[in-house]
């Protein structure tokens, strides 16, 4: 093995066990038993060595995935994407943290380098659905929430350190299954779904009992409380505009308003404010979700007016939003355990779906888990493009995924198009 290669798998090592932020020249050096004279002579940083390392982990699952989702090798249902990227997490935790999570704490070229793999998944994705169409029932599910229901339930197993992900295979085909349109059905394509998220866009956001601006602007009680109440708008916006890992104290008090005393009254560090925000804004997003799901309403109605109520709170408060979805990988693990956390709370919303017909009840619990993890990437994703003002456009497949397989597919279709025609 080349002393590159010692130092790329010297990489991974330590982005997987120590996180991206703490990957430093030194630790990789350690760990590879080389000198930084002799690491400086391959790359000329650590972001070098890591784009090196992880453009080495996605090569051959690049090749593997267009294999899986060529028709002409697999032309039923998605077995093999599910084995293939569940037997890989199983068989190489490292380099699965280092593709699905560290990847996303990375400089401006490994985020790049991230968005594209993740895009060239999603793009095979969908043309193996419309051809796997051709000879079996369509799966009606947006390519992109496949890849992120797959994506995030391997990435927080992974972070978590549990094994056992390919015995979860068949729950993640009983999964798709109920997206299954019968026999003759074409499943909707991209340009139709913006068709319908652009028409319910457009409207009024719908008044809730309790608004976001209730939520986010609590009443407050002293200087301190309004010094903690400026730092945590001010991290936000700071980490939004310049990144997490760039953002200083300098740069949070400055925008704040306050002195670096009155910063250090309040919080620890920079990460500490940090925390405290995140823990903010999850909160606030939380509480008008609840606000709008728990009325009298039947429950695809609820689960509706919750995802609008959330996209209405992440188009209001952007920095917030970007913070949980974005930068929260660059903050280091409690950041990212927060975040997967306050992604299963979410799972609450779905539990009178398994009571929606006698089919749901059969339906695995991980499909809760599943689809959380779906819905957030439609959402990180239109963020992490800066596109949060159009943020409720994705109500209607944010729904339709959380609520096809409890009340079946047609109906969910249904449900989605009646409400964005009655907004027309």
């Amino acid at each position: 093995m080349s002393a590159r290669q010692r130092l790329v798998e010297a990489m991974t090592a330590v982005a997987a066990h120590h996180g991206y932020a703490e990957a430093s020249v030194a630790r990789v050096v350690g760990e590879a038993g080389m000198s930084r004279a002799t690491f400086y002579e391959h790359f000329a940083d650590r972001d070098d060595c890591f784009l090196a390392a992880f453009r080495r982990a996605a090569e051959p699952l690049r090749e593997e995935l267009r294999r899986a989702v060529d028709p002409a090798h697999s032309p039923g249902r998605p077995r093999q994407v599910l084995e293939l990227l569940l037997g890989a997490a199983d068989a190489h935790p490292d380099t699965a943290r280092l593709l699905l999570i560290e990847a996303m704490a990375g400089d401006a070229e490994v985020c790049g380098e991230h968005e594209r793999l993740l895009g060239e998944v999603e793009a095979a994705l969908d043309r193996y659905l419309d051809a796997a169409a051709e000879s079996a029932p369509a799966l009606q599910i947006p390519a992109r929430a496949l890849l992120g229901g797959i994506v995030n339930l391997v990435a927080m197993r992974v972070f978590r350190q549990e094994g056992g992900l390919a015995d979860l295979g068949e729950d993640l085909l009983a999964w798709l299954d109920a997206y299954a349109l019968p026999p003759g059905q074409e499943r909707l394509g991209e340009g139709e779904w913006r068709q319908l998220g652009s028409a319910w866009g457009r409207q009024d956001p719908t008044p809730s009992p309790t608004s976001s601006a209730q939520v986010v602007r609590p009443l407050t009680r002293g200087v301190a409380a309004e010094y903690r109440q400026r730092v945590i708008e001010a991290i936000a916006r700071c980490s939004r505009e310049k990144g997490y890992s760039e953002t200083t104290v300098a740069d949070v008090v400055a925008a704040a308003g306050i002195a670096r005393a009155a910063f250090y009254e309040q919080f620890r560090s920079k990460e500490d404010a940090y925390l405290a925000a995140q823990s903010f804004g999850l909160e606030g997003g939380a509480a008008v979700a609840a606000a709008r799901f728990f009325t009298e309403a039947p429950w695809p109605e609820r689960i509706w007016n919750a995802a609008d109520g959330l996209l209405e709170y992440i188009s209001e408060r952007p920095d917030l939003a970007h913070m949980q979805l974005v930068e929260s990988y660059r903050v280091g693990p409690a950041a990212i355990r927060r975040s997967f956390e306050n992604r299963m709370s979410f799972t609450i919303f779905l539990e009178d779906g398994y009571r929606q017909r006698p089919e749901a009840e059969a339906i695995p619990r991980l499909a809760s888990e599943v689809i959380a993890g779906a819905t957030e990437e439609l959402f990180r994703l239109q963020i992490a493009q800066g596109r949060t003002a159009p943020a409720r456009e994705l109500a209607p497949p944010g729904t339709y995924v959380a609520i096809a397989p409890y009340i079946g597919p047609e109906a969910a279709l249904e449900f989605v198009r009646e409400r964005c025609r009655t907004a027309a």
